[in-house]
């Protein structure tokens, strides 16, 4: 609420009524919007930025890859996903499932344990 009352929103109120979620950016970080949109079960049309490209791509996360611009193929799946909703589900829930694999705070937990015992030993 603001100071008059009324509600406010924020982008997890929008997530959950999104059809897809679009990452076009040419210059990004590791991409918490993609970990957002991969967290609520979102498909994803992204661009391939570096970081993903070495970070993310190699982890076989289904998204519709942008190469910088858009190609036919693109805008063909991009269709698909929002008139298909059982390959638009199938899509997120695999993103959701490489997500657990690799982002989750089990998995941040488990690499931060490895590093403390390889820095200060047993």
């Amino acid at each position: 609420m603001d100071n008059q009352g009324r509600k406010t929103y924020t982008l997890w109120d929008v997530y959950p009524h999104a059809d897809l979620v679009t990452y076009p950016s040419t210059y990004e970080g590791f991409g918490n919007a993609f970990v957002e949109a991969v967290y609520f079960r979102r498909p994803i049309v992204v661009n391939e930025y570096a970081i993903f490209e070495a970070d993310i791509k190699p982890k076989g996360f289904d998204v519709v890859a942008i190469s910088g611009f858009l190609t036919e193929e693109n805008v063909e799946r991009t269709r698909r996903v929002i008139t298909d909703p059982a390959y638009a589900a199938e899509m997120a829930e695999t993103n959701y499932m490489l997500g657990w694999r690799y982002l989750s705070h089990e998995v941040l937990e488990e690499k931060l344990e490895q590093l403390l015992v390889n820095y200060y030993g047993a």
